[in-house]
């Protein structure tokens, strides 16, 4: 983790299963960035990554409405004459997962930007449905700095010279360290 930031995601518990974390490290909270008048939709089923995300979104200028599962948010986006800005979606959800929320969004808008994040490994992504993990995808643990850059490049198209019109081709930059390939949810 990276000194004087917080890491968002999963951490395993004593049971080997998994529990959310907030991990919070002495320094600054990140910065104001050029997220003003973007607005942004949050689909995330765990309640403290989805709240943790929200703060760190709005500090950074975002407008964020959040959801707590995929149906909800396909309810909220489409409630909206126009599409938000971005689309940031847990992948394995209850109700609706990313993928299927991604692909009902397309339908309405098939340029619907959308940024993926999960803590499973590859090989437990491989068996959703209608998704392969290749670009536009943050694995979880992420620090609030690099979940912000993420957002940035996503909004701005940075991240992949356009966003996929088709579901099935999300995009995942490689993991940046041995320790983002365990097992996370």
């Amino acid at each position: 983790m990276e000194v004087g930031a917080e890491a968002v995601g999963e951490q395993p518990s004593v049971e080997g299963g998994a529990e959310p974390r907030l991990l919070r490290a002495a320094g600054a909270e990140p910065g104001v960035a050029a997220g003003s008048s973007r607005c942004l939709l949050v689909a995330e089923d765990d309640a403290a990554i989805r709240s943790a995300v929200r703060r760190i979104l709005a500090r950074a200028g975002y407008d964020v409405v959040t959801a707590t599962d995929g149906l909800e948010a396909a309810r909220i986006a489409e409630a909206r004459a126009a599409p938000f800005d971005l689309v940031l979606t847990d992948v394995i959800m209850p109700a609706l997962t990313g993928p299927q929320l991604v692909a009902r969004l397309r339908r309405r808008w098939p340029r619907q930007a959308v940024l993926f994040m999960s803590g499973y490994p590859e090989d437990a992504l491989a068996e959703v449905p209608n998704f392969s993990v290749q670009r536009d995808f943050l694995a979880k643990p992420f620090t609030p700095a690099e979940l912000v850059r993420r957002v940035g490049q996503a909004t701005s198209g940075a991240a992949s010279a356009a966003t996929p019109a088709s579901p099935d081709t999300p995009a995942r930059a490689a993991p940046s360290s041995p320790a983002q390939t365990q097992t996370r949810t």
